[in-house]
């Protein structure tokens, strides 16, 4: 009776564990998950523009260690690089400033890639995202599901 009682008390555990798991980070509460969609498995990084990620023949690793670190608990990790060349800015500029008087720098874009694992599963992206968030912007700067855009015209 008590093994039956521990067994059950086990299983109840386990489901509320993995389900925690999959829960969106805190970056992305307000966000209604009936109007949206990702590419499973899938998530979208910017290191930061300090950093030059060089993933290995694998494209399973980046040479930074903390971010590798992260990967390593993964299976079927695969990174690619989205913007392969960036072309320097005519001028010479580093940034902007808008009408506001704030001033955006221009991002290093080859430093955004798109990171791919096994687990295809709804919300499997949320552990690996909230991870890479919790570095700091010395080495993640955004984190985000691959979203699905559509228009309707």
């Amino acid at each position: 009776m008590i093994r039956t009682r521990l067994a059950l008390l086990e299983s109840v555990l386990l489901i509320v564990t993995l389900s925690a798991q999959n829960i969106p980070p805190a970056s992305m509460v307000d966000v209604d998950f009936s109007l949206v969609s990702w590419e499973k498995g899938q998530v979208l990084v910017r290191f930061a523009d300090q950093l030059s990620p060089s993933p290995n023949t694998a494209k399973s690793q980046t040479k930074i260690t903390p971010v590798d670190q992260i990967l390593a608990d993964y299976q079927g990790v695969n990174l690619e690089q989205l913007f392969s060349v960036q072309k320097p800015i005519t001028r010479g500029e580093m940034g902007f400033t808008k009408y506001s008087g704030k001033y955006y720098e221009y991002p290093k874009l080859t430093n955004i890639y798109k990171v791919s694992t096994k687990d295809t599963t709804y919300g499997a992206v949320f552990p690996l995202i909230t991870a890479l968030v919790n570095l700091v912007v010395d080495y993640v700067v955004y984190a985000e599901p691959n979203y699905h855009f559509e228009t309707d015209v």
